[in-house]
């Protein structure tokens, strides 16, 4: 176990209203969906604080295997009976993503009621799951006092960053300097779709008509319309071929 950095407040809309993302991020069809998860929002805090139980937040993405098996119960029942648990696609959630920063995903968090992470895993396997779980619950029931001490001393060594303005320009400046124009995409190696960058550039060529953009955008889409990668089911575009 680790402690993660304290979350900032306020909590980050947690009335469930998810920003505006690409329509091209996959729906999500989880090996894990028998658990009652919850919705992102301020009740599952609500819910964790009135229960006097920690928040479990999953994060997952599109493709993952998962990490509770169905077949598991046990584990089925920790997670619905000893935690608020709630999964976040970080694909429709990103600000959930940029507030806890878990470093990448499949991860687990476990955090206060009032938003403070006390420990998180990432990329744990799956037949460790259960063990963490169990961890996480006895440190919560026979020592309170050890995690608070953890999430007070890691908000006490917490470095916020100074505030700057970025602008336009800059954002798009950086998206052309990463952008591959031999593949398309941005970076090199191995890509993602990047529905973010993809919708920041179209609305960066209607107000500026360059029409650089637009060709950045078409390079970086072709390849998805050329592969074995949407999904005819849900829409949208696998992460994994």
């Amino acid at each position: 176990m680790h402690c993660g950095q304290p979350a900032p407040e306020p909590l980050p809309s947690v009335d469930g209203a998810a920003p505006a993302v690409a329509a091209a991020v996959p729906v999500l069809f989880w090996d894990d969906a028998l658990i009652q998860w919850r919705e992102w929002g301020q009740g599952v805090f609500e819910d964790a604080a009135r229960r006097q139980v920690p928040v479990l937040l999953y994060l997952a993405a599109p493709g993952s295997d998962g990490l509770f098996a169905a077949g598991e119960p046990a584990v089925r029942s920790l997670v619905e009976e000893r935690f608020a648990a709630v999964q976040v696609n970080p694909y429709r959630r990103p600000d959930v993503v940029a507030r806890y920063d878990p470093g990448g995903w499949p991860a687990l968090l476990v955090l206060q009621a009032d938003g403070r992470v006390a420990a998180q895993a990432v990329d744990i396997p799956p037949r460790n799951v259960r063990m963490f779980l169990l961890r996480m619950i006895a440190h919560h029931r026979d020592r309170p006092e050890v995690v608070m001490s953890k999430v007070e001393k890691a908000a006490g060594t917490a470095h916020p960053l100074a505030g700057y303005e970025i602008g336009a320009g800059d954002v798009y400046a950086a998206a052309e300097a990463a952008f591959d124009s031999v593949y398309g995409g941005f970076g090199q190696g191995v890509k993602f779709a990047e529905p973010l960058v993809l919708r920041f550039l179209l609305q960066y060529y209607r107000e500026s008509g360059d029409l650089r953009v637009r060709s950045m955008v078409r390079r970086s889409i072709e390849p998805f319309l050329s592969a074995p990668m949407q999904d005819e089911a849900a829409g949208g575009v696998w992460s994994y071929t």
